[in-house]
């Protein structure tokens, strides 16, 4: 069956940075350097990886290494073909996704080619490595389990797609011996991590609606799993949390989203389809607050936590900084027109790193 996709403004891919912009108290540079070409589209959402270096790659397949401190090359290679989401890094291990289905693996340290393996589908959101393998989601529905040293299919499951779907995939995630993966269809499902068997699977929204828009129920946001519990997202469907041994229901809120929520102290906050920030109760769902001030025009990313306070991205060129007690925003910071963000940045060690679409890095502390 032919498979359509709809691309969802994820408030990402319009976002900059312009590093000579007046950043207010929200935001102290520490350093930002042109590392490669970057994007000319933006069907990628790509971040840098980060841990004792930082990765990051571009359309035309640069691949490299540069020091945290100051951005200087560490290594550099060029790879066959695009690197279309987010690099994965692990105990030395790179796991980088490529176009027509091709992921590859690296020594993180050296830049050395481990292994490279080909599978059915676009592999848009970031693997995940575990201590033996290499997970990763097609946009196709494809799930994949190779062997972390060698690259070998350890198990795959496909689950079948509808007609139409939105454009990305959900990143799975470890719980414990299992994985956790979210499908197009709206269905959510463990894995057992050795062998592939499925524990359980969960239509986690009701499909109704006449067109095949209207019966979309995609869940392309990573689930967050906290205490055994994992949360969940789906587009036009629900919010919600189930037990992670059996699937079983712990809450759910009529609420869609395509975005992802985050989990903080004891709130799980999300953005929704219909640009709102929401947080819950994340033990039983209780609504704590909710900010309506953004405009149907806005396009706003999934929340994440820096220094204290919300971070949101809107593709309306600005980064929200929201008071995560009450949901009021704080500030916000003009980014400009120059350099465009590819995706959320990542937050270490309370520091904010950031890749644009003119291949810039740059890092960022908390002002004040």
């Amino acid at each position: 069956m032919k498979k359509y996709w709809l691309i969802a403004v994820l408030g990402l891919s319009a976002c900059a940075y312009h590093p000579y912009s007046n950043q207010g108290d929200a935001l102290e540079m520490l350093w930002q350097k042109s590392v490669n070409r970057g994007y000319s589209h933006h069907d990628y959402i790509i971040r840098p990886a980060v841990g004792s270096l930082v990765w990051v790659g571009d359309e035309y397949g640069n691949l490299g290494a540069y020091t945290k401190s100051m951005g200087d090359l560490v290594w550099r290679k060029t790879l066959p073909s695009a690197i279309t989401a987010e690099i994965s890094e692990d105990r030395g291990l790179l796991a980088v996704p490529l176009e027509h289905g091709r992921m590859m693996s690296f020594s993180s340290v050296t830049g050395e080619t481990l292994w490279s393996v080909q599978l059915k589908g676009r592999l848009l959101t970031a693997p995940v490595i575990t201590s033996t393998l290499v997970i990763v989601k097609t946009d196709t529905d494809h799930i994949y389990a190779v062997d972390k040293n060698t690259g070998r299919l350890v198990w795959h499951f496909h689950n079948d797609a509808p007609s139409l779907i939105l454009y990305g995939a959900s990143q799975p995630v470890i719980a414990g011996d299992a994985v956790i993966v979210g499908f197009s269809s709206g269905i959510l499902a463990k894995f057992r991590l050795n062998d592939g068997k499925m524990l359980w699977s969960k239509q986690v929204s009701e499909v109704k609606g006449l067109t095949p828009v209207a019966r979309m129920r995609d869940i392309i946001a990573q689930p967050v799993v906290v205490d055994n519990l994992v949360y969940w997202t789906s587009y036009q469907g629900h919010v919600g949390c189930y037990h992670v041994h059996d699937g079983g229901d712990v809450w759910q809120a009529a609420i869609g989203s395509y975005q992802g929520g985050v989990i903080h102290d004891d709130q799980y906050i999300v953005t929704t389809d219909h640009q709102k920030v929401i947080a819950f109760n994340r033990l039983d769902g209780e609504l704590l607050w909710e900010n309506n001030t953004f405009g149907s025009d806005d396009a706003l990313s999934s929340p994440i936590v820096f220094h204290h306070q919300l971070l949101i991205l809107n593709h309306g060129l600005r980064m929200h900084f929201l008071d995560l007690a009450s949901g009021k925003e704080r500030t916000n910071l003009w980014l400009g027109h120059e350099h465009q963000l590819m995706g959320l940045p990542k937050v270490l060690s309370d520091q904010l790193y950031a890749y644009t679409a003119a291949g810039e890095l740059f890092v960022a502390n908390p002002n004040g």
